[in-house]
């Protein structure tokens, strides 16, 4: 007799159902522990519905240099210590300001399955999900305004912004700036000179601005801090947000 079982990958599930996401050990809180936080979604540009947009992946945060703060692209940008839903975490950072630069986010195509028989006549089929990861690289106008500050013992709301991909990166884009085109080939190398089908395939994009909304304004960080709380609130982190 011939039997099928399908099998779904376990990394296609979320891991631990039924209970909270933590932020990663190696990230230990003292008293000089500090986070900065920013919520980001990429919207849905068909029903522009939250519930449909997509969280983000990862974050990337550059910390600014010089007297006046400058975006300096040669400088390493630093993924976000922990995603939680649509919030982007950066535990213990140096004390100073940071932009938020880029972010990542993946796209869900379909399923995929592959089968292989067994000594006993079975027949196992396993599916997972068929996804393709996305770098959004952000201008100085965007990044700029998701800017914050911070110091030992200190939490730090950026704010909100929910975030539309504009056009593919790739060797014939104008970009909106030069510190988006050098930001863009630091984070995925050579994609400023692809062409053809490369180019096409970058899965690199710049923003849309005209489609693109930030909030930082009181109630926006007021959100986030409330939200930030309920994240951090089973860890000894909880006592930084303030």
């Amino acid at each position: 007799m011939k039997l099928k079982a399908c099998l779904v990958l376990l990394a296609a599930l979320p891991p631990f159902i039924g209970c909270r996401a933590m932020p990663p050990a190696s990230a230990q809180v003292n008293s000089g522990s500090s986070i900065i936080a920013v919520d980001l979604i990429f919207r849905d540009v068909v029903f522009d519905w939250d519930a449909l947009a997509t969280k983000p992946e990862n974050v990337y945060f550059i910390k600014a240099q010089g007297r006046d703060n400058a975006i300096d692209p040669r400088v390493a940008v630093i993924p976000a210590t922990w995603i939680s839903g649509r919030r982007a975490y950066l535990l213990n950072p140096e004390p100073g300001v940071y932009y938020v630069a880029a972010a990542s986010f993946r796209v869900n195509t379909g399923q995929s399955e592959t089968s292989s028989a067994t000594s006993g006549n079975v027949t196992v089929s396993v599916s997972a999900p068929t996804s393709f990861g996305h770098t959004v690289i952000f201008p100085e106008s965007v990044s700029k305004q998701l800017r914050a500050e911070v110091g030992p013992g200190r939490f730090a709301a950026v704010g909100s912004a929910r975030m539309t991909a504009g056009d593919r990166i790739n060797a014939e884009t104008r970009f909106q700036d030069e510190t988006q085109k050098k930001l863009a080939e630091q984070l995925r190398p050579g994609v400023t000179s692809a062409t053809g089908v490369s180019g096409y395939l970058t899965l690199t994009w710049m923003v849309d601005l005209a489609a693109t909304e930030i909030l930082t304004d009181a109630a926006a960080i007021a959100s986030l801090t409330d939200a930030a709380r309920s994240d951090f609130s089973e860890t000894a982190w909880a006592s930084i947000v303030k």
